[in-house]
């Protein structure tokens, strides 16, 4: 993890009664329906997961030891699965209050009825309990069932909070930390971890490059001779903040690299894309990417100092997007982007970029320049 440089996607829409005009706003339903499960009250439980005393004041949660593996390397079981009632129809935002040790112990696998495995987690904050935001899923009025299993040991968690108000948060919630979707360092004991990254092109890996003066820093390396891409598949984000730290290696003068938002698989995805990254002018464009093909919403000259990171701020709300290179606005595009999606790294010709610190956080709306 690196502390001097970011890069963000910010996209700014003013004040709530503006941005109510905008298709596609986050509004809490007529009929509000919130469901707390308690992780104590268990259907069925496989160890190593466990339930016992584990809150500050004797408050019973469920735990996985540190001994119990790493599930996302597939050499560590357990899982502990609750049955709940839903009263209204809805999409339903699923919370947990955790427990993390450290960024090898910060994710949890999470299963709604007979959906995938979602992950949980992947935020920094540890050794201190906080909520976290998870996923949103579709859920008929009705008896459902949600089961939790072994992604990484050592975590703790004691209460699990389902709503179907996409404003609504949990009692006494920080709001920084809960508006946390996404979050990877790249750091902790296992270098190599991508989570719930996919590689779909070039190839990528992390280790602690020499520049790196702090032992426990890595970054996500990205090598590319024609075309490189990691992507998160399958997710159903909107009205998000994306935040990137990268530092550009080109080979070539025709070398770019893309960081995509709102990534819909075949359907198509917004891409930030950089390019001319040997120059003190980089061009930097707004593009989407649909089945009409490609087409430019945006671009300017942006300076750039090759070699180095470099912080660009991008918001994303209702279809628009206002980017920020190195704390200046920049680029500015209208609702002509894909309305949700999720996020992906992408590079172009012969170029080596690192990239550290990714976030996603839910975006609210934004006054500022």
């Amino acid at each position: 993890m690196r502390i001097t440089g970011k890069l963000f996607c910010l996209v700014a829409v003013g004040a709530l009664a503006a941005i109510s005009l905008f298709v596609g706003i986050r509004q809490s339903p007529s009929n509000k329906s919130s469901i707390w499960v308690d992780v104590a009250d268990l259907v069925f439980i496989e160890p190593p997961f466990e339930v016992v005393e584990i809150g500050p004041h004797g408050e019973r949660g469920l735990r996985l030891p540190f001994e119990a593996g790493q599930g996302w390397k597939g050499q560590g079981g357990g899982s502990a699965t609750y049955e709940y009632h839903v009263a209204e129809k809805g999409t339903y935002t699923i919370w947990a209050y955790c427990l993390w040790h450290d960024a090898c112990a910060n994710a949890v696998y999470v299963q709604m009825d007979d959906s995938g495995k979602a992950i949980l987690g992947n935020d920094s904050v540890y050794g201190n309990w906080h909520w976290v935001r998870g996923f949103e899923m579709p859920l008929e009025a009705g008896p459902h069932r949600l089961r939790l299993s072994n992604h990484s040991p050592d975590i703790g968690i004691m209460k699990l909070f389902l709503t179907n108000d996409p404003l609504a948060t949990p009692p006494d919630t920080d709001v920084e930390m809960v508006s946390v979707l996404f979050s990877d360092d790249f750091n902790g004991c296992d270098q190599g971890n991508f989570g719930q990254w996919a590689a779909a092109q070039g190839q990528w890996w992390v280790e602690h490059p020499a520049y790196q003066q702090d032992a426990e820093n890595n970054v996500l390396i990205g090598a590319s001779g024609d075309m490189a891409l990691l992507v998160l598949p399958d997710m159903d984000w909107r009205d998000y903040r994306l935040s990137v730290s990268v530092l550009a290696k080109p080979r070539s003068e025709d070398a770019a690299i893309g960081l995509r938002f709102r990534v819909q698989g075949s359907e198509g995805f917004g891409e930030i894309r950089l390019s001319r990254l040997n120059d003190t002018k980089a061009l930097l464009k707004v593009v989407v990417v649909d089945q009409k093909g490609e087409r430019v919403i945006s671009e300017d000259q942006v300076p750039w100092t090759p070699g180095a990171w470099h912080d660009v701020a991008c918001e994303l709300y209702c279809g628009d997007v206002t980017i920020r290179l190195d704390g200046k606005t920049k680029v500015a595009a209208g609702p002509t982007l894909p309305a949700r999606g999720g996020i992906g790294l992408a590079l172009y010709g012969p170029i080596e970029a690192h990239f550290d610190n990714v976030a996603v956080r839910s975006a609210a709306p934004s006054a500022g320049p």
